[in-house]
């Protein structure tokens, strides 16, 4: 018999326990890396983590002048990063610098360990203190040859090194055309390769100067950014130039560095040829096989079709 006073009738146990958390983030103190009134040029940075499966960890990287102005958490963070052993992402060059670590894991048992962080970084090698860039035209067409002025900005002060060579990002290889704003310098090389204009100088620019560098190039791409990296005489630490957001006094928007390809008289396929043009399937060795390249440009929807020697789908 179950007294009802002395010995209750239990009919539900409730436990209550502390859960662990899904998502976290550490965020550094700004570092002056021992010199806090000396502006850095960062070179590589490089982290060391553990990231069991089921769980996730990225860094992300700002910059700026005065501690003070990294007080907002919220703004000016590089994208998250997956990989150490990476280029500094954010602006260039600046007194302090900060990461944020963003940890998420979906099981109880298991968390990423961010374990350590190393920064390269020259404080005698700064090529300018100062650099912005923007491309102009901002819109084209997609895939086809088009001439480009990168506009540059570069400010000096007294200790900088000098600028000795440029890099900028393409999106395919690309033809210097001319640079105007040299000043005392002069163009002494230049080489593309699929995804990077390089721009070497006979003499180092040490001036304030607006460099315009034509060049021509085409997009295949949605959207490029045409990022600028800067040199210093006898280094391979490069600087990031920004990006410049200025108000273009005739369109009355921002600069910007980044181009949108628009399709081609709406043509979802365009740049259509046979290599080699001549196709003999005769089994004689001799251009039994062919290629067929195309850009394609513009797709709502995949679709499969074949097509027979005799071109009908």
């Amino acid at each position: 018999d179950i007294n009802a006073i002395t010995q209750p009738n239990v009919a539900e146990i409730e436990v209550y326990g502390s859960l662990h958390a899904e998502r976290g983030t550490f965020t550094s103190a700004p570092l002056d890396l021992g010199a806090p009134d000396v502006v850095k040029n960062v070179g590589r940075v490089r982290w060391q983590a553990t990231v069991p499966a089921g769980t996730e960890l990225t860094v992300q990287f700002r910059s700026a002048d005065q501690a003070a102005a990294l007080a907002d958490s919220a703004g000016g963070w590089s994208t998250p990063l997956t990989t150490g052993d990476i280029w500094f992402p954010a602006e260039e060059p600046r007194a302090f610098l900060q990461y944020r670590v963003n940890m998420a894991t979906h099981s109880p048992e298991k968390t990423p360990v961010f374990e350590h962080l190393e920064i390269d970084f020259d404080l005698d090698q700064v090529p300018v203190s100062k650099a912005w860039g923007r491309i102009a035209p901002n819109r084209v067409p997609m895939g086809r040859d088009t001439s480009f002025t990168y506009t540059l900005d570069v400010e000096f002060a007294d200790a900088d090194a000098g600028l000795a060579q440029i890099r900028i990002d393409v999106p395919a290889p690309a033809i210097l055309e001319e640079i105007i704003g040299l000043e005392d310098s002069a163009l002494e090389a230049w080489d593309s390769t699929r995804d990077q204009l390089t721009i070497t100088l006979a003499e180092p620019l040490r001036q304030d100067a607006q460099l315009q560098i034509r060049f021509r190039t085409r997009t295949l791409a949605a959207i490029h950014a045409f990022r600028a990296r800067l040199f210093a005489p006898n280094s391979d630490n490069p600087l990031n130039a920004a990006e410049n957001a200025a108000i273009d006094p005739q369109s009355n928007a921002p600069y910007s560095w980044v181009l949108s390809a628009a399709t081609s008289e709406e043509r979802a396929l365009s740049q259509v040829r046979v290599l080699p043009p001549v196709f003999t399937p005769n089994a004689d060795g001799i251009n039994d096989f062919a290629t067929i390249e195309f850009a394609l440009s513009k797709v709502e929807a995949p679709r499969q079709v074949e097509w027979t020697l005799g071109a009908r789908s």
